[in-house]
């Protein structure tokens, strides 16, 4: 998938000439592109003006705490949470994670999650490494203010992000 990186725009083959260089990668809402940051303190901003954004607005932070259920159906509101799903199309193995939580570790699931569905939920953020480390890419949905929250990403691997997760936040 194309993505922009400092102002220029990248076709998906050049992904290559940043090997080697952490980069975080936000989804756009179109679903055309991404937003590549290649500066982990300017990232460390942009998660910090979300987080305050999801503040002013009456919602929790994402505490860095793991909590997951293995209910295999989508709660959704007035129990807001993200399905992840071992294959692409919403299928395979699921399991969930409430909304504000995230899994520091993935255990078995780890580098297995090629889509995911958020019900109630406006972020999510996946980490290529353990401990929300390395690498991450997130989904961000417009601001609501009735808070019906709905995304389906049914093909992580189009953005270079399928079997590629090893924690995962969702708020």
């Amino acid at each position: 998938m194309p993505f922009i990186l400092n102002g220029t725009m990248y076709d998906p083959e050049d992904i290559v000439r940043f090997n080697g260089q952490e980069l975080h990668f936000v989804a756009s809402l179109t679903g055309d592109h991404m937003l590549a940051v290649d500066d982990r303190q300017l990232y460390a901003y942009r998660r910090q003006v979300t987080r305050l954004e999801q503040y002013l607005h009456g919602r929790r932070f994402l505490p860095r705490v793991d909590d997951a259920s293995t209910s295999n159906t989508l709660l959704g509101p007035p129990n807001p949470l993200t399905g992840f799903f071992q294959h692409i199309n919403l299928e395979g193995h699921l399991f969930n994670v409430k909304k504000n939580y995230g899994r520091t570790k993935l255990g078995g699931d780890n580098d297995e999650i090629s889509s995911f569905e958020m019900v109630g939920t406006q972020v999510t953020e996946l980490f290529e490494h353990v401990n929300y480390t390395g690498q991450s890419w997130s989904k961000i949905l417009p601001y609501s203010s009735t808070g019906d929250y709905y995304h389906a990403e049914r093909n992580l691997h189009q953005y270079g992000w399928g079997d590629r997760v090893s924690s995962l936040g969702t708020w």
